[in-house]
């Protein structure tokens, strides 16, 4: 399952929401249903084998009208990232918000950022952060395609097909608070870059346990001024808080002496 997620039309609603299920549901399944065959509070849905999950998943991508969130507990290769972003490209053309969040680790990886960097300047973001429920795409905020195995039901590769509201929502709910806790990867990769004089200067007073209005005196900038240097930090060494920040400024000025 590849990564796919984004950003631009995210708050448009479909006007009808019924009839988007119905739509995603006969492109992934072949199946035609009526309106009267999506009753709302049904945890209607469908195991699809292994085999026709990518087929289904192309079927629903190239209906999506709306959004398009991924979530994926692992980080993909190079070559998985490339054929990502030619898809995700597509999307974004069509102005479907595109969003993927991946594990924490992509921080770390120069595909994951240099996907992310691509991304980005294609209107689609991409974030680090945490993820456990296996692979999941969300079409349009109304129907799901999660990974399942080890059930009765389903096999290794096999994924859910679910529309209802009562199956969907749980995970695009979880998937909006992994959302907001995640780190962007592309500024991640921006954070690589080499710390200026007034970044030194600002770390090295933090690491001496320095207050906020002493440091900002010391570096020429105001208050608010500082809040914001500080906060560009943390993101920058991947921490939330200036306790954090501090031990980070510590490890950076015992490896320059």
């Amino acid at each position: 399952m590849k990564a796919n997620a984004s950003t631009s039309r995210r708050d448009i609603v479909a006007p009808d929401v019924s009839d988007r299920m119905r739509r995603l549901w006969q492109a992934a399944t072949g199946d035609v249903i009526s309106d009267a065959g999506f009753p709302a509070s049904s945890l209607t849905g469908r195991v699809i084998e292994a085999d026709r999950v990518g087929e289904a998943l192309q079927a629903l991508l190239a209906e999506a009208a709306w959004s398009v969130d991924t979530a994926l507990p692992y980080v993909p290769t190079g070559d998985e990232f490339a054929e990502s972003l030619e898809l995700e490209k597509r999307l974004l053309s069509r102005e479907v918000s595109v969003r993927v969040l991946l594990p924490a680790l992509a921080r770390a990886d120069t595909d994951a950022k240099r996907h992310a960097s691509n991304l980005t300047d294609y209107g689609g973001e991409m974030r680090a952060g945490t993820w456990q429920e296996g692979n999941c795409v969300i079409i349009d905020r109304c129907i799901a395609v999660v990974s399942v195995s080890g059930t009765t039901e389903a096999h290794d590769g096999d994924a859910l097909l679910a529309y209802a509201p009562g199956a969907v929502q749980p995970v695009s709910t979880l998937f909006e608070q992994s959302w907001r806790n995640g780190f962007p990867i592309h500024e991640a990769a921006r954070s690589q870059r080499k710390l200026t004089r007034r970044d030194l200067l600002i770390l090295k007073a933090i690491g001496r346990g320095e207050l906020n209005k002493d440091i900002a005196v010391k570096v020429g900038v105001s208050p608010g001024h500082l809040d914001k240097e500080l906060r560009r930090l943390r993101e920058r060494f991947g921490v939330s808080t200036k306790a954090a920040l501090a031990v980070e400024a510590q490890r950076l000025g015992r490896r320059q002496r």
